[in-house]
Parts: structure tokens; C-alpha cells; sequence
């Protein structure tokens, strides 16, 4: 799963900064024909390529905090049913 998860951040990557490269090329260039369609073009791109980072992130952060939530439950109920188990042999 992290050999996907690499592919996929570095192709990200990449995109991100080929339209940004394009971006800067349409910001200098001084003709205005077409320069405008495809200056709104390339911020849409960017815009969508920054919200898949984003959601992947979220998702990301998911799945770190369930791995987690499991581990400490775990943990915390063990702990749990120790302390229980020592209150019915004390009664």
C-alpha cells in the first residue's frame, strides 16, 4: 500500500509543479490572446490538484487515528478489565 501511496504523492507532485511552472510562463507572457482561457484553465487544475492532496491527507490523518483508537483500546481495555476483575475478587 506504500508503494502505491508513493507512485501517487510523486505524481501529484509532479503535476503540481508543472502547472505551476505554466502558471509563472502564463504570468510573463504579454500577449493577451487565448492567455486568459488557459491562465483560468491552469488555476482550476492547480486548485483540483491541491484539493487531492488535501483530501488525501484527511484520510491519512483517518486512518492514523483508528490505527491508534484500536491500540488504545486495546491497551486501555485490558487495563480496564484488570482493575474489574481485582474489584470482584475483593468483594
Amino acid at each position: 500500500m506504500t508503494t502505491l501511496a508513493n507512485g501517487l504523492k510523486f505524481k501529484h507532485k509532479g503535476e503540481v509543479q508543472r502547472l505551476n511552472r505554466r502558471l509563472e510562463e502564463l504570468n510573463g507572457d504579454e500577449s493577451l490572446e487565448g492567455m486568459l482561457a488557459e491562465l483560468m484553465e491552469v488555476k482550476l487544475h492547480l486548485n483540483m490538484e491541491m484539493d487531492k492532496e488535501e483530501r488525501y491527507w484527511e484520510q491519512r490523518e483517518r486512518v492514523n487515528w483508528l490505527q491508534m483508537g484500536k491500540r488504545f483500546r486495546r491497551l486501555l481495555g485490558g487495563t480496564f478489565l484488570t482493575y474489574l476483575n481485582q474489584k470482584e475478587l475483593e468483594t
